[in-house]
């Protein structure tokens, strides 16, 4: 009797390094940036068969304890505000306007990919996929309204409608390198752009107006 184990005996081994650097230059300026970057591997263990039959020896995950090769990462998030004076404009109507802009960049993840034709000597890991970054965008003024002080805002998350891609793989990443070819919605045979673009890690542009009372 052959029996299968399932067991989640694997661990990951996790090194980084983060800075954070802020600073204000003046009552109206002001900016911070934080970079992150690390270095990841880790492996299987354990047993994947095991015999009912003595004699039969049993089968590892990983029976030569071979870890993962090191996969780097690095992610880096910015913010920048500006605070216009009060007595700004006339009437101080460009008064105690703010604008935050917030920036983030995350590397990809990296993977292994040849052509089919390649006769060196492959190595894991070998490159990375697209990034994820995107651009948010607040502008906010406090005006008096009926005695109370009040915050109309303008909030664009993801100014530049940037988007992230799914990793690909097997003959759909085979595809996509050799040619640039989209995976194929296997009903229509378009595109499948709706899952490739994923829009749920970076949803498209959205704009919103916001208001706010301080009591």
């Amino acid at each position: 009797i052959r029996i299968r184990t399932m067991a989640n005996d694997a661990y990951k081994d996790v090194r980084g390094l983060e800075f954070n650097l802020e600073k204000m230059f003046s009552s109206s300026w002001a900016a911070r940036v934080t970079f992150d970057y690390s270095l990841v591997s880790g492996a299987k263990y354990g047993f994947h068969t095991i015999y009912q039959d003595p004699a039969k020896a049993y089968r590892y995950t990983n029976p030569n304890e071979v870890s993962m090769d090191w996969i780097s990462d690095y992610k880096i998030k910015a913010d920048v505000s500006y605070l216009t004076n009060a007595d700004l404009g006339p009437r101080s109507i460009l008064g105690n306007i703010l604008t935050a802009v917030h920036f983030e960049y995350f590397a990809g993840p990296k993977y292994t990919w040849y052509p089919k034709d390649y006769t060196g000597v492959p190595e894991p890991f070998n490159k990375r996929w697209y990034p994820h970054n995107v651009v948010d965008l607040r502008i906010s003024k406090r005006v008096k309204i009926a005695g109370l002080i009040s915050n109309i805002g303008l909030d664009i998350q993801n100014l530049f409608n940037y988007y992230d891609r799914r990793l690909l793989s097997g003959t759909e990443l085979d595809d996509w390198e050799e040619s640039g070819q989209m995976p194929i919605e296997s009903d229509s045979g378009e595109s499948d752009v709706w899952n490739f673009y994923n829009s749920i890690a970076t949803p498209k542009r959205m704009i919103y107006l916001t208001l706010g009372f301080e009591f």
